[in-house]
């Protein structure tokens, strides 16, 4: 299933013309990402599936849309009970991605 959608978008990406709203694109991914994770935690007893997917573009709502998928419902108890801060760890992805892949100045935070 990830290989059918690398293979995708890839083929989209190679003419930008042909690539969906940013948007679209990070609500497939999560939806397929959580359907992988779903499927592997649920054959394969003591296998936690964390996913981060996010959007390191300038479309506020396709970043807004990152979000880490997890696989089975003991590992969102896990997030929940360790108050881990969700979307503090997708801006600190986010930002990672951007500093080092389009070479942002982030000295600002």
């Amino acid at each position: 299933m990830l290989e059918e959608m690398y293979s995708d978008l890839m083929e989209h990406g190679a003419d930008p013309a042909n690539l969906l709203p940013a948007l679209t694109r990070v609500r497939h991914a999560v939806d397929g990402s959580q359907a992988f994770a779903t499927k592997l935690t649920r054959n394969n007893e003591g296998l936690f599936v964390f996913t981060i997917v996010v959007y390191a573009g300038d479309d506020q709502a396709a970043r807004q849309a990152s979000s880490i998928v997890i696989g089975e419902s003991l590992g969102r108890e896990l997030v929940q009970e360790n108050f881990v801060d969700v979307q503090k760890a997708l801006n600190g992805v986010v930002d990672t991605i951007r500093c080092v892949v389009f070479h942002y100045d982030l000295s600002y935070h």
